[in-house]
Parts: structure tokens; C-alpha cells; sequence
């Protein structure tokens, strides 16, 4: 009996692995195995009889370039791993690594089958589909570029390029529109009555964008309210206001926070009673949502305060809109967000985002197409579901759709069974400022089980300390309380590498700082230092040298400045941890440090430079 067949979850893991013929949901919560199980997949996809597939016919899909080329430098590893087995069956040497007798028990299939499926393979690997949503939609518009509507040498804009094109068009149709020869000054004086001219520009700036169809958008203003895709910028920006205020949660909340708290009442009342709505506000509040926002608190990050300033001036634009004044905005703007559109594409520039729209419209729009691309990938798999968006649902859904059908709604697509395989956490979900939404996730789950697909959940994790997940179980089941569409609820992970009962170490301690002295009182900074001097003195008293060891590869080793890890909230007051450990003589360095030039060893240099030039 394998080590795997032990876990709790094992035959939840072999039945995510094997089944072909009913579309598969894992979820998986971190450190599970994730990316192992879907290189598992995809080599039983290859070695499985009857209907084996090429790596060809398969599109491995993730949402980070890092994760994707994790998930490719593993399948290669393995693949090579099998060969080598294949090897030393033979004679010829070779690692001797599980993997390959079970392959072969399974699907009734000989050593040289199997060999000549994995040297297929890795012909193969450079050209399968193994990559981003993102980068993959670049592939199926460049390989389409006439029905996409594209140059098909076009370039990626992650923005710059996009910000720079609309100030340009802006500025020039701005001049044509208020000047003596513009033909709509009578509209422009009734929108200035309601907008700033501010406003009118972010709004024009997000119409320009691919995120919103301007015809669908003008077509359904008056008839049902905020059309989908305003609904969706709405939740987004309740997701990214939730967001900022668990990451600056304060027993007493400053200024920002309460704009912030505002701002979530405004977009979660306009989307529910529409644009002929009451007031979502009292006056009083309206009046404080209104007032300057002020200067960023210590603590706050530049990034994330810049986001809540733009956050909470959305919803005090919002206050002004009605459904008149909508209407009357799109029938000015829309225009000049065409013209927008036209010139950035005729630049031969496609924005990130907008890849994902138009790869989404190809399919919708262009039954031909749909059907050569779901005849194309025989399996789907993907990873980190819970990050993508409802426009990378309605891709996925499209091209898992039935042979012979077209169904326009995603809703309405009946699934190939067997054809998807997804895998994700809606507690890992990080992507809300992209769009990411745990209520389509809930949506497109339910979707695949009630078209006969089935949930597989994995328990263990391989990652964590016994001692450690033990807290976090207990912690989460009370931090996580189950909201449909909002919070799913905590599935407690199993241990997949039991601790070292003898370490030496303690598992998890809590230490709480507190001011002793009562006419004494701390503020941020203040209290930050103390505790950054209390935590280098702990490590170097406690910990270092040779008071704790752990097991390193087997081994007992003592425990060094190397295997300790200070983790922080925000990275904001880094450099007061840093320079308490240096005064321990503590060795010790940042991962994504962004004060290198701020370090006083630096400064020197730099002077020494200056002086010397």
C-alpha cells in the first residue's frame, strides 16, 4: 500500500485523477497537491485506454505565468520519470520511481505502449496548450484574426499604452466639443450641471475600455436598469472595498475607513433597487461622503490608499447618476469611446483585459469557430478557478459546450461530460481587482454538477506543520462563517507531513505586546519599534544558536537565521524589523524588499559615489 492510499482523501484524489467521463470540480484548499493532481490527470489522459489523448488535444489552463510553467516543468519531470522507469524495466537503468506499474495495471497496457506515448509527449509539450487564460486567448486571436477583428501581429497593453492613446483622443475631441464649432453645447451645459467634467472623463475612460459593449450597454439603459456589465464594475468595487477594509482593519475606524464603509452602501444599494433608486444615504452621510478625503494614514500603503481615493470618488459620482442623465452621458460619449476603441486597435495594441473580450465575443459570436475549437481540445483543465472572472467562465463554458450547438448564454450551454476539469478554493480567491467573482464560481460549479458532473474535495495538506494547521483549523472555523455567494464556508485540512514530535519546537505560541506603563501611551510607530525589538531579542535569546534544531532532509539540523521566516501584515515598516535584527547581529534579508536604497550601507555608497564624481 502506497503512502497515498493512506490519506483521508485518497479516494477522492483517484477519483479526480481517472474520471473521464463525467466533468470534474475539485476543490482544494492550499497545500493539497494541486498541481501534482493535475499533472496526474494529464498523464492519465495520455496512457488511457480506450481513447488516449495527445498533449495536443488537451488545454491545461492557470492564471499566473508562474503557475503555468510550474505546472509544465513538472509534467516534463514526470514524463521523464516514466521513461526512466520504462528503462530500468528493460535493463537499461534508470530511476526505478513508482508511477509506472500502476499505469500499466490500470489500463491493461505494455511497457513499450507506454513509452512510445511518453516520447509523443514530450514532442509534444512545446506545443500543448499548457500557459495563462490570458496568453491562450492571444493564441486563439491570432489564429482567428479576421473574424476577432484584429491585427494578427497585435501587442499586449498591460495599460501604459491604452492611459497614453485616451489622454491623446480626450484632450483633441474635449477642444472640437467645447469649442465655437462644437454642435452639442446645449447637452454638455445640462451634463456640467450634474457632473464635473472629472467625472465625465472617468466615465468616459472606463466606456472606452472592452470591459463594456457601448451598443449593449445604450440598448439596455431605460429598459432593466444598470445593464450586466455595470453590475459587474458595481461588485467589483464592493469586492475591492471589502478588500481594503479587512487589510486596514482598526477597532476604531479613521476617516478613510469610513468613506470606505460609505462608498460599500452606495455600489450595494445602486445595484439593487437599479437607477430609479431612493437615496442610498442619509444627508449627513452623503455630506461626510462628500469632504475631502485627506492625506493617507502612516500605515497605509501609497498603492492601496490611491485605490480608495478612486473608490470612494466613484461612489460620490454614482450619488449624481440617474437614468436620464445615464442615457444622456452614453449618447455623448458613446461616440468618442468608439473612436477610442478604432484608433488603439488601428495601433495594432490589444489591452490585457481585453483579450479575454474579445476571445469571449469570437466564440458568441461565430458559431463556425466554436465548433473547430471544441472539436480542437478534446479535455480542459483548470487550475485556480476561483481567480478567474465571469468572462473567462463563459469561454471555458463555451468550449465545453456539446458538439452542434450554440447556445448564446452561458446558462444555457449543455457540457460535453468528461470534457472539464476544474480545480479551485473560493477562500484563495485575490483577484477581485480583476474581476474575479465567488458567486459565478458558486454559479459554474453548480452548473457542472447539475449537468451530472461531481465535487471531489482534497483535505490534505503537504505543505504545513501538523502544530500549525491544528491553530489554523481551529482559528478558521470560527473566522470563516458560511455567506452564499460571498463566504464559503472553512473545510478543515488534514496533515499530510506529521511534525517531528521530539523537535524540540512548540507548535504555535501567540504573544501579545501591552503597555505596561498606563501615562505612557503608545502610537503606531512606537508600539511597531518596541515590537520589532522584542521579536530580534526572542529569536536570538529563544531560538538561536542551538536551542531548537528540526529535520532537514532527513537530518537533524539546528536551527540557523535560514529557516526562520518573519512574516508580515504590510510590508510599510519593514525596514523597522530589519534594522532591530541587524542590532541582534541577527544575519538576515527582505524578499521583495523595496528599501534597498533607504538602507543606511547604501546611502554611504551612493555619497562615496557622489563625492568621488
Amino acid at each position: 500500500m502506497s503512502n497515498l492510499e493512506l490519506l483521508p482523501d485518497a479516494d477522492a484524489r483517484l477519483i479526480a485523477e481517472t474520471t473521464f467521463d463525467r466533468n470534474v470540480v475539485v476543490l482544494a484548499g492550499a497545500g493539497t497537491g494541486k498541481t501534482t493532481l493535475l499533472v496526474n490527470r494529464l498523464i492519465h489522459g495520455l496512457l488511457r485506454e480506450p481513447h488516449p489523448l495527445r498533449l495536443t488535444d488537451m488545454l491545461a489552463l492557470t492564471f499566473t505565468n508562474k503557475a503555468a510553467n510550474e505546472m509544465k516543468t513538472r509534467l516534463r519531470d514526470r514524463l521523464h520519470g516514466l521513461l526512466a522507469d520504462c528503462d530500468a524495466e528493460a535493463g537499461n537503468g534508470g530511476s526505478g520511481s513508482t508511477g509506472l506499474k500502476e499505469f500499466k495495471q490500470r489500463y491493461n497496457v505494455s511497457t513499450t505502449h507506454v513509452r512510445e506515448k511518453i516520447q509523443v509527449a514530450l514532442r509534444d509539450l512545446e506545443k500543448a496548450q499548457i500557459a495563462t487564460l490570458h496568453s491562450f486567448a492571444a493564441h486563439i486571436l491570432r489564429l482567428y484574426p479576421i473574424e476577432s477583428r484584429v491585427d494578427p501581429h497585435f501587442l499586449e497593453d498591460e495599460g501604459t499604452q491604452f492611459v497614453e492613446t485616451f489622454q491623446d483622443a480626450w484632450e483633441a475631441w474635449l477642444e472640437q466639443e467645447l469649442g465655437v464649432h462644437g454642435s452639442a453645447h446645449a447637452q454638455w451645459q445640462e451634463l456640467l450641471n450634474h457632473m464635473g467634467l472629472k467625472e465625465i472623463r472617468s466615465f468616459a475612460f472606463s466606456l472606452c475600455q472592452d470591459q463594456i459593449s457601448i451598443y449593449e450597454f445604450e440598448q439596455q439603459v431605460g429598459l432593466e436598469g444598470f445593464p450586466p456589465a455595470f453590475r459587474t464594475w458595481l461588485q467589483s468595487k464592493q469586492r475591492q472595498v471589502r478588500s481594503l477594509l479587512t487589510q486596514y482593519d482598526r477597532v476604531k475606524p479613521r476617516k478613510i475607513e469610513k468613506l470606505l464603509t460609505l462608498a460599500e452602501r452606495v455600489f450595494d444599494q445602486v445595484g439593487q433597487v437599479n437607477l430609479a433608486m431612493d437615496d442610498p444615504l442619509s444627508d449627513a452621510d452623503k455630506v461626510f461622503l462628500n469632504s475631502a478625503i485627506g492625506k493617507a494614514p502612516g500605515e497605509w500603503e501609497p498603492s492601496d490608499f490611491q485605490d480608495a481615493r478612486r473608490t470612494i470618488q466613484s461612489a460620490q459620482r454614482l450619488l449624481h447618476v440617474h437614468e436620464t442623465l445615464l442615457s444622456k452621458v452614453l449618447h455623448v460619449l458613446g461616440p468618442f469611446a468608439a473612436r477610442v476603441r478604432q484608433i488603439f486597435s488601428d495601433k495594432g495594441w490589444i489591452r490585457f483585459d481585453g483579450l479575454l473580450i474579445r476571445v469571449r465575443d469570437l466564440l458568441r459570436d461565430h458559431p463556425m469557430v466554436r465548433e473547430q475549437l471544441k472539436e480542437t481540445y478534446a479535455a480542459i483543465m483548470v487550475d485556480e478557478f476561483q481567480d478567474t472572472d465571469p468572462v473567462q467562465y463563459e469561454i471555458l463554458l463555451y468550449l465545453g459546450e456539446r458538439p452542434n450547438a450554440c447556445e448564446r448564454f452561458w446558462r444555457d450551454i449543455q457540457l460535453i461530460p468528461g470534457k472539464l476539469f476544474i480545480v479551485g478554493d473560493p477562500k484563495q480567491s485575490i483577484y477581485a481587482f480583476r474581476r474575479a467573482d465567488i458567486e459565478a464560481f458558486d454559479q459554474v460549479v453548480e452548473k457542472v454538477t447539475h449537468d451530472g458532473g461531481i465535487v471531489c474535495t482534497l483535505l490534505t495538506n503537504f505543505r504545513s506543520d501538523g502544530a500549525i494547521l491544528e491553530a489554523v483549523n481551529a482559528v478558521f472555523d470560527r473566522l470563516f462563517i458560511p455567506q452564499v455567494n460571498v463566504q464559503p464556508s472553512n473545510v478543515p485540512l488534514a496533515v499530510g507531513r506529521m511534525r517531528e514530535a521530539d523537535s524540540g519546537t512548540t507548535g504555535v505560541e501567540i504573544c501579545v505586546m501591552a503597555n505596561q506603563e498606563e501615562d505612557d501611551e503608545w502610537d503606531a510607530d512606537r508600539a511597531t519599534r518596541v515590537e520589532a525589538e522584542w521579536l530580534a531579542g526572542w529569536i536570538k535569546e529563544q531560538l538561536l544558536p542551538g536551542r531548537q534544531w528540526i529535520m532537514e532532509k532527513g537530518v537533524r539540523t539546528s536551527l540557523c537565521p535560514g529557516h526562520i521566516a518573519v512574516l508580515l501584515r504590510k510590508f510599510t515598516n519593514a525596514q523597522v524589523y530589519l534594522e532591530a535584527l541587524q542590532r541582534h547581529n541577527i544575519p538576515c534579508m527582505a524578499d521583495g524588499e523595496r528599501h534597498f536604497y533607504r538602507r543606511q550601507e547604501v546611502i554611504d555608497v551612493v555619497n562615496v559615489l557622489r563625492v568621488l564624481d
